[in-house]
């Protein structure tokens, strides 16, 4: 059912962008990753790598995103996904997350920090059988316990009426809890530290039955999931991985090919305007796994005079005067055609077992060129 709710917002958002006219066209820059994820964060991957924030948002809205999280959303450029496992005892007693400070970056703010948790629904007959006098779920429900680094942080009541559903599980924001420890661990942070947060059942419920009885599914694709949305400074995760797989990259080319570059510069058509080129790479060249690469673009042509006044300023239409006029001693250089219109990458990496991450790459795609 979920699956086939991913295909739809994929069909939905698809339509929704053809239909509409906006100055900028953008063909996608790569498909969702072609390996088994968690459902929600492929849904996640598909919104933020849409060609502009409106059209984002009311991809956000389709997936149940609430307003005020789809701001946080939006400005975040790093998202980390943590895949919940069943705790220390397997069996199915609580779900436990550990979030690796090597993983969630010191350098980052985190905006937002949601929990993801789909439970199937139960019949009466069911809820019946798991109802005890000291836990009578017919009548009031179960609770949830979230436990942050052995505290216990809130409390989720899932009524009646809840367990009858197919529903995602709605949790209380838990950002201001992961940043309080962060800031207070922050001077005293090493790669061996991480959050532990856990959601367990009520005593009073835990010894009658587990989180998988109450419909809670682990299902591959569907795994409980810690979605992390982080901002990066520019000299932080995104910018400091991307230059740092970019210099692994060039490394290992130029030891596997000791002797002088074979490599040629793509042919320019000199003899037409400024002009956008469409020019791909690998996804290899950044360090991401995924098959396939993405537009880069990068423009050329000239600047001669005269240049067409709808893709100029007047700046650069002067310049381009006086360089081929020869009216004045001391000539400025001609205008260069550059581009003026970029967007985002959005790269989609399974870092471990359970982890997963998403980074953004602002103004990395040329859409539109001209002279400067």
């Amino acid at each position: 059912m979920l699956f086939v709710a991913h295909i739809l917002l994929l069909t939905t958002m698809a339509f929704f962008m053809t239909a509409q006219t906006a100055p900028l066209s953008r063909e996608p820059l790569a498909d969702a990753p072609k390996r088994k994820a968690p459902e929600f964060l492929l849904s996640i991957y598909s919104c933020i790598n849409l060609h502009d924030d409106d059209t984002a948002r009311t991809c956000l809205n389709f997936i149940g995103k609430k307003q005020e999280k789809i701001e946080e959303i939006i400005k975040a450029n790093a998202v980390w996904g943590f895949v919940g496992m069943n705790g220390s005892s397997h069996n199915d007693s609580d779900v436990s997350f550990k979030i690796t400070h090597t993983s969630s970056s010191r350098d980052a703010k985190v905006l937002s920090a949601d929990l993801e948790l789909f439970k199937k629904s139960l019949n009466e007959s069911e809820i019946e059988d798991l109802s005890t006098e000291k836990c009578n779920i017919s009548k009031d429900g179960v609770n949830l316990k979230l436990i942050l680094n052995k505290e216990m942080i809130d409390t989720v009541t899932l009524t009646p009426s809840d367990l009858r559903e197919d529903k995602w599980i709605d949790f209380p924001p838990i950002e201001k809890w992961y940043n309080k420890w962060l800031k207070k661990q922050n001077s005293s942070l090493t790669n061996d530290d991480y959050v532990h947060l856990q959601l367990v059942l009520s005593p009073e419920c835990s010894t009658h039955f587990s989180l998988k009885d109450i419909g809670v599914t682990t299902a591959e694709g569907y795994e409980p999931l810690l979605v992390i949305y982080a901002q990066s400074p520019r000299d932080g995760l995104a910018d400091q991985l991307f230059h740092e797989k970019l210099s692994n990259y060039i490394k290992s080319k130029r030891s596997a090919q000791p002797t002088e570059s074979t490599s040629k510069i793509h042919p320019v058509n000199k003899t037409i305007p400024c002009h956008l080129v469409n020019y791909s790479i690998p996804y290899q060249v950044i360090g991401s796994p995924v098959a396939g690469g993405f537009n880069l673009n990068f423009c050329g042509g000239h600047c001669l005079f005269p240049l067409p006044a709808n893709n100029t300023v007047n700046h650069a239409m002067l310049v381009a005067y006086i360089y081929a006029s020869n009216q004045v001693p001391l000539k400025p250089p001609q205008p260069c055609c550059t581009p003026t219109s970029y967007l985002s990458l959005v790269t989609f990496k399974k870092e471990t077992s359970t982890t997963y991450i998403l980074v953004k790459y602002e103004q990395m795609t040329a859409v539109a060129c001209s002279c400067r």
